[in-house]
């Protein structure tokens, strides 16, 4: 027997907070997730940077709602602050200071989070979420392949950078050309994770 909605759009479910990493490729298979979870009788609130939701259309026809965080650089977002590096320190900082804010306020709402999903990408989310006694989940944006790949650098079953032109072995999988994953591997040493 189906709940009937309420009017926040839910079956009386949970509130989840979605928390995805600020680039492309990341925000929207969060938001489809979250429609997901609506369908499911969830309340969803997305919370994007101040940079992201002044540069994308963040109307959304539907009962998500969205909030934003903070990453330190709300006009220029990663360009603003010219360096990875620096993106990401100011971001963890910040992030973590704006997301524990967003996440009191909500709790005051009337409908108080219970879960926050968040991108691997910016795992200190989930230390916010544990200090404020909630549960986390990751949602991993890319797909099982490049986790693998992470996981056998990370695990030294592979070594980056792969030399153009050589294959790798991931297990379970047949050998990888380097050109099929270049961007992965040829870079990986130089990625900085939030």
């Amino acid at each position: 027997m189906m709940k009937e909605l309420d009017q926040t759009g839910t079956k009386n479910g949970g509130h989840i907070l979605v928390v995805p990493y600020p680039s492309q490729g990341h925000v929207n298979p969060m938001l489809q997730f979250s429609k997901r979870l609506i369908s499911k009788g969830l309340k969803i609130t997305l919370a994007v940077t101040v940079y992201v939701s002044k540069t994308t259309e963040t109307k959304i026809n539907g009962p998500i709602a969205i909030e934003t965080i903070s990453d330190g650089f709300d006009e220029g977002g990663y360009k603003e602050a010219g360096d990875l590096g620096v993106y990401v320190q100011r971001f963890i900082i910040v992030g973590s200071e704006t997301l524990t804010q967003l996440i009191e306020k909500l709790q005051t709402s009337g409908n108080p989070v219970s879960c926050v999903v968040y991108d691997p990408f910016i795992p200190w989310v989930l230390d916010v979420t544990k200090e404020l006694g909630l549960i986390g989940a990751a949602f991993f944006t890319q797909s099982c392949i490049v986790g693998a790949i992470y996981s056998s650098v990370q695990k030294g079953l592979v070594r980056a950078p792969v030399p153009a032109g050589e294959a790798f072995l991931v297990p379970g999988l047949p050998p990888l050309n380097v050109s099929i994953c270049r961007l992965l591997l040829l870079a990986l040493d130089d990625i900085h994770f939030c």
